[in-house]
């Protein structure tokens, strides 16, 4: 009777060794900050949404109440569906309509946080401003230092102001995405500028602030193709470096154009399989 118990103890304990071995091997889900909106966890499973913040409006939750964050959001877990999404809200809007959106100080700060605060693997980023500014370029760059993957777009205004850039998109370390056509051609609205990769931004189908199917165009929803694409590199590689990820995405990008990188779309079209 004993034996017979030794042997269950020694059974039993195996399994749990086994099992505690099991769980720290099993890769963790990815963190992705998404600054934007915040997310409707109408739309999107709460599953995905981790604890975030409102910096626009501190004494609100992170439900988006504007739509945008809420459609990048779907777009990211489209490619890589085991991701944690945690929403930084930097613009929002008031209960009486009030647009609210953080100045770049905050940005900076929100960027920050992704990485020291929320433990973010990934930041996806539309924000743009016009010129280059210290505290969001020390932000950017302390991102890069901790491995910290940025993906911003481009912005929307080459037809009206072609000669226009937009930070964070044009920092070196920073995958700034430009828009596709439907054809496949670089969309007129795309900024030139601060171009790695392009992907689909016109007509794109994605999901409103009730999980209905809609469709919306613009640089951002390309953006959040990339930031989908990176987050599903680093969950089967974890230990890539931010310059390792830019260089897979680069080198397998689909050459659009001019043989090589040229300034309409970067490195080319992001590879979507």
């Amino acid at each position: 009777m004993k034996k017979v118990l030794c042997v269950l103890i020694c059974i039993i304990l195996l399994i749990a060794q086994f099992s505690a071995a099991t769980a720290a091997e099993a890769p963790q889900p990815i963190r992705v900050a998404l600054i934007d909106t915040g997310i409707s966890p109408l739309a999107i499973d709460p599953e995905h949404i981790g604890e975030g913040k409102n910096y626009a409006l501190p004494d609100r939750d992170t439900a988006d109440v504007l739509g945008h964050g809420t459609a990048l959001a779907g777009l990211i877990l489209d490619t890589a569906p085991d991701a944690i999404l945690i929403p930084l809200v930097y613009s929002t809007r008031t209960t009486g309509g009030k647009s609210v959106q953080c100045n770049v100080k905050t940005i900076a700060q929100i960027i920050r946080d992704a990485v020291d605060v929320y433990d973010c693997r990934v930041i996806n980023i539309s924000a743009g401003i016009t010129h280059d500014v210290p505290a969001l370029r020390d932000a950017i760059n302390y991102a890069e230092e901790q491995g910290v993957v940025v993906v911003a777009a481009v912005g929307n205004t080459h037809r009206t102001t072609p000669k226009l850039s937009h930070y964070p998109a044009c920092y070196d370390t920073v995958i700034g995405v430009g828009a596709l056509r439907k054809d496949g051609k670089v969309a007129s609205f795309s900024q030139r500028h601060g171009v790695s990769l392009v992907a689909p931004g016109d007509a794109v189908k994605v999901r409103d602030l009730q999980g209905r199917t809609t469709t919306a165009s613009g640089t951002s929803y390309a953006a959040a193709q990339v930031t989908g694409a990176v987050a599903a590199l680093l969950a089967k590689s974890p230990d890539l470096t931010p310059a390792q990820v830019r260089e897979h995405l680069f080198k397998n990008a689909v050459d659009l154009g001019q043989a090589g990188f040229d300034a309409d779309s970067g490195y080319g079209a992001l590879r979507m399989k």
